[in-house]
């Protein structure tokens, strides 16, 4: 751990780059106790600004259990019930979602993966929100024209709605994706989806991004014990143009050990859920690093 700057890196947890970071990693990781705590202590703020303050305290002593249960009351959800209309799109009453999907160049067994049903009551998909193996809402999308006439008056019908009481501000849909370093942050769950290839890939289910969301990413691992710490390492930020506005603030917020990635769709693709799998990879391959002290960062590709 180096004084001047209170980093450290470790070459014996990882062959490849070693495991380095700020000082509050490294503290979780000898102690077991919550990242949050470290921060606090270290900097006076949960995000921590660039000078901490000089930290004395025992390696051995036991973790403050009130302390850890806070930490992980973040990712306390109430379960719901699925209702009976919702029919996975192997079975025979789901075969117009079936249509819609791979109209939108999404085949019938990745949407299986995703665990996509669809709705004969609603007469729209259903995109599931899991956290672990609990089912705490859900987003439909239409499957019909959002426009419709009756007596020469025209309607326009709903094309996106959710279960109620859905923590959308808290959550993000197909968590069990982020498993890894990367993340990739997209607006809907059909961009999502589409992004199966570069892997990490989770739903915001809108335009607004809330801290918490980030929050979440950063320290959600799917199938695992510790959910206080993920490891997410590189950030891909796929949303919509008019919506990367909502999350710019908040990319200040992240620890600098994070790489942040603009990713835009290919010209002549309004989004990318337009695009293939294999072009929505090629444009995270290609997508430029936002740098905090460049313009870059700033205007996020716009």
């Amino acid at each position: 751990m180096y004084r001047s700057t209170g980093r450290f890196q470790c070459y014996k947890c990882a062959e490849d780059r070693g495991f380095k970071g700020r000082a509050e990693y490294a503290l979780k990781e000898l102690t077991g106790r919550p990242v949050r705590e470290f921060r606090t202590a270290l900097y006076g703020l949960v995000t921590g600004p660039a000078d901490p303050k000089f930290l004395e305290f025992d390696l051995n002593a036991d973790p403050d259990e009130s302390e850890a249960v806070r930490e992980s009351e973040a990712f306390e959800f109430e379960e719901v019930l699925e209702p009976y209309h919702h029919y996975p799109l192997t079975h025979k009453h789901a075969e117009e979602g079936v249509a819609y999907l791979e109209g939108r160049g999404v085949p019938v067994d990745v949407a299986v993966r995703y665990q996509v049903r669809y709705s004969t009551v609603e007469r729209a998909v259903v995109f599931p929100i899991f956290i672990g193996p609990k089912l705490v809402g859900w987003q439909y999308r239409t499957i019909d024209p959002l426009v419709v006439r009756v007596d020469d008056v025209k309607y326009n019908r709903l094309k996106v709605w959710s279960s109620k009481k859905v923590p959308r501000d808290r959550v993000v849909m197909f968590a069990d994706r982020l498993v890894g370093d990367t993340a990739f942050l997209l607006e809907g769950p059909v961009d999502a989806i589409k992004g199966d290839l570069v892997g990490g890939n989770v739903a915001s289910m809108g335009k607004a991004v809330s801290e918490k969301q980030l929050d979440f990413i950063r320290r959600y691992v799917a199938d695992a014990a510790d959910l206080c710490y993920s490891g997410v390492r590189k950030l891909y930020i796929g949303l919509d143009p008019d919506a990367v506005s909502e999350v710019e603030p908040l990319l200040w917020k992240l620890s600098e050990d994070v790489e942040v990635y603009r990713v835009l769709p290919p010209p002549g693709r309004k989004d990318h859920g337009e695009c293939s799998f294999e072009e929505v990879l090629d444009c995270a391959r290609s997508a430029p690093r936002i740098k905090r002290n460049s313009q870059l960062y700033f205007d996020l590709g716009i």
